[in-house]
């Protein structure tokens, strides 16, 4: 996300629109993995797989040990490993090499051994098509002792389930929003929250108006309450609700200064506020996450992440709580 901003800025930049007013518009679909249509989302994977047979590689990564914050010599680490797989069409000995020299910079691993497993596993484009029309498909949910099969929407809680999402969003930009594509507008989703930054108001109430509409084929359905701008706005004769006085923009837990494009987590429920990130830190790569059995683990993050520095912001007494969404049922028939 930070890199997007980042782009979008030198963007304006070149186009001599550093100075204008940025419209900005965030919505949040309703329901989103409970209207996603089962046949929609089959059809767009069964599109996506070109090829007769795929290949899933395994390979482990090895590092050396985190000792961050250790005082104790005794003490003997281990080296950390991560056990990694992706499917591949490319079965040739060489495919493994390319894979990891192919990674974009950001996520290339220093001081990492990478080790092959050398023998894939093998899968007919039928089988995973059919694999994927069952998980999706027979989604069993017990309610009481009642057993009930999803009919509608793609199974929360799934492993997929994000993926799907994105990629089935990912098809209505492409159908329905490509008015977007006109080199001065910057369009951010996270799952099913979409944020629209641009200078031009037109093109902000034309994607509001696009959005509110809905499409029942994509199974897009907006909350209109969740609905946020920072201009006067009415869409079908309600007034969108608007964020005045030039503050922050907020957006999944961030916050935007609308005129720079600086970005900060957002601590409104906190003590304390944060430090606003600009275009060079490395800002809260790390973030203390709560768990639901009060345990307390690190986990890195790359929503402010910047290629240009190593740096970190330490905020140690600042934390997140990990909270997931209760599943929704009536979508379950």
């Amino acid at each position: 996300m930070f890199a997007r901003l980042q782009e979008f800025r030198s963007t304006l930049s070149n186009l001599g629109l550093t100075s204008s007013k940025l419209y900005f518009v965030k919505v949040d679909v309703q329901g989103a993995f409970d209207n996603i249509p089962q046949a929609g989302i089959q059809q767009l994977i069964a599109g996506l797989l070109s090829e007769d047979h795929y290949h899933i590689k395994k390979h482990t990564e090895v590092k050396p040990p985190d000792t961050y914050g250790a005082h104790n010599a005794d003490v003997v680490f281990k080296p950390m490993k991560k056990f990694c797989s992706e499917a591949t069409a490319d079965f040739s000995a060489a495919a493994f090499t390319k894979a990891i020299a192919a990674r974009p910079p950001q996520s290339r691993r220093h001081n990492t051994i990478f080790v092959d497993n050398v023998v894939p596993e093998t899968h007919r484009r039928s089988f995973i098509l059919e694999l994927l029309s069952e998980h999706i498909g027979a989604n069993v949910v017990r309610i009481g002792k009642k057993f009930y099969r999803q009919k509608k929407g793609i199974p929360q809680g799934s492993v997929l389930s994000s993926l799907l999402c994105n990629l089935f969003y990912g098809g209505f930009e492409a159908e329905h929003l490509g008015f977007l594509q006109d080199g001065r507008s910057l369009l951010l989703r996270l799952i099913d929250d979409f944020l629209l930054v641009t200078p031009d108001k037109k093109q902000a109430s034309r994607f509001l108006q696009t959005m509110h509409d809905g499409n029942p084929e994509y199974g897009i359905c907006i909350k209109p309450e969740k609905s946020l701008v920072n201009f006067g706005v009415k869409i079908n004769g309600h007034t969108v609700p608007e964020l005045t006085d030039g503050k922050a923009f907020p957006y999944c837990g961030i916050l935007l200064d609308q005129k720079n494009l600086n970005i900060r987590k957002d601590y409104s429920s906190s003590r304390t506020g944060g430090e606003w990130c600009t275009s060079n830190p490395l800002c809260f790569s790390r973030s203390l996450i709560i768990c639901r059995n009060n345990n307390l683990r690190w986990t890195d993050s790359g929503v402010f992440s910047s290629t240009g520095s190593e740096s970190t912001t330490q905020n140690y007494d600042r934390a997140e709580v990990a909270i997931s969404d209760d599943a929704a049922i009536d979508s379950i028939q």
